[in-house]
C-alpha cells in the first residue's frame, strides 16, 4: 500500500491556467488519494491528513516569474511544499535569445519569496544552452557563491537538439553546436566542485529516447559517466 505519496505537478506552467481549473484539478488529485470526493479543495486537503494514501509532499514546476507573492500563496493554498524552477542558466543575454520572458533578477526574487514561504527549492539547469564550458561552470559557481540563489536541489539537463525546434533549425545550418556526451560529462563534473554536499541532484540528463535526439548527449547514463570522471579526477 502506498501510504506515503508525493504529488508532482510537472511540465508547462500550471499557475498560468485559470484559477477555477487548477483548483478543480488539485481537488480531484487529492480526492483520488482520499478515495472519496470532498466539496472543496480545502476540504480535500484536510481529509488527506487522515487518508490511507497521504501526500507527504506536493511539488509544482513553474517559471521563475511565476514564483512571486501571489503564486507562492496560491501554491501554499493547493498544498504545495516544494517548487522546481526552470532556471536553465544565469544569463539575461541567453534568456533574451531563447525568448524566455524573464530575467536573472526574477530568479533571485522568486527564490527569496519561495524560501521565505517555506518551500524547498529545486532549480533546473541546462548546460550548453548558447554557452561555453567556462560560462556554464561559472553559473554553478554563482549559484552558491552568494545569497541570491542557493537552491536545495538541482536537476541538470544538457541542451539537446530535437526536431520541430528553433535549435534544430540552427543546428542544421551549423549555427548551434550542443555538447556531446564527453564534453557534457566534463562540464558537469567540473560544476560539481561548486555544488555543496547538502544539495541533492535528483536527475542528470532528460529521459528522452535517443532516436528522438538529433544532436547532443544520447547516453541515458550521463550521471554514471560523470561519477567515473570524478573518480578518475580523485574527486
Amino acid at each position: 500500500t502506498a501510504d506515503k505519496c508525493h504529488l508532482i505537478i510537472m511540465g508547462g506552467t500550471f499557475l498560468y491556467t485559470a484559477e477555477k481549473s487548477r483548483h478543480l484539478f488539485m481537488k480531484e488529485a487529492f480526492d483520488a488519494l482520499n478515495s472519496s470526493k470532498s466539496k472543496s479543495l480545502r476540504a480535500s486537503i484536510d481529509a488527506n491528513e487522515r487518508a490511507v494514501h497521504r501526500a507527504i509532499g506536493v511539488t509544482f514546476e513553474t517559471r521563475p516569474d511565476y514564483g512571486f507573492e501571489y503564486h507562492a500563496d496560491e501554491m501554499l493554498g493547493m498544498g504545495g511544499t516544494q517548487v522546481e524552477l526552470g532556471v536553465q542558466c544565469l544569463s539575461d543575454k541567453v534568456y533574451g535569445k531563447v525568448r524566455r520572458g524573464h530575467t536573472v533578477a526574477d530568479v533571485a526574487r522568486s527564490t527569496k519569496i519561495l524560501k521565505n514561504a517555506g518551500f524547498k527549492l529545486c532549480y533546473h539547469m541546462m548546460p550548453g544552452l548558447y554557452s561555453t564550458p567556462s560560462q556554464d561552470i561559472g553559473y554553478f559557481r554563482r549559484l552558491f557563491a552568494g545569497d541570491s540563489f542557493q537552491p536545495d536541489m538541482l536537476k541538470i539537463y544538457p541542451a539537446l537538439v530535437v526536431q520541430g525546434t528553433v535549435l534544430y533549425n540552427e543546428w542544421k545550418k551549423g549555427y548551434f553546436h550542443p555538447y556531446d556526451t564527453e564534453k557534457a560529462a566534463e562540464v558537469v563534473a567540473q560544476a560539481t566542485r561548486h555544488i555543496p554536499p547538502y544539495v541533492r541532484i535528483p536527475r542528470i540528463q532528460r529521459d528522452i529516447p535517443s532516436p528522438l535526439i538529433s544532436a547532443g548527449v544520447k547516453n541515458s547514463n550521463l550521471r554514471q559517466i560523470v561519477e567515473q570522471k570524478l573518480f578518475d579526477m580523485g574527486e
